[in-house]
């Protein structure tokens, strides 16, 4: 859940592996690298977690969304495995 104009700040994010952005209520605009994506209900991002990104919500109300993290591990060995 994201208050209204709530960020991560003005320094971006990077870690490793992958994420995963759900939009369920709201409107909320994530930055990655140097593309900017609004993500209204429905919408879904995935991107490699290693590019520096950053989020807000642009909205006057609460914006909520789900976040999945998949470790690089992870991914790798299923993709082996197919």
């Amino acid at each position: 859940t994201l208050e209204p104009h709530a960020s991560s700040g003005d320094d971006p994010i990077v870690h490793t592996g992958f994420e995963f952005v759900f939009c369920l209520q709201g409107r909320m605009t994530y930055r990655v690298e140097d593309h900017s994506y609004v993500l209204e209900p429905g919408d879904s991002l995935l991107f490699e977690s290693y590019l520096p990104h950053r989020w807000q919500n642009v909205d006057t109300q609460t914006s909520r969304a789900i976040l999945v993290f998949c470790p690089t591990v992870f991914v790798v060995t299923v993709m082996q495995s197919w």
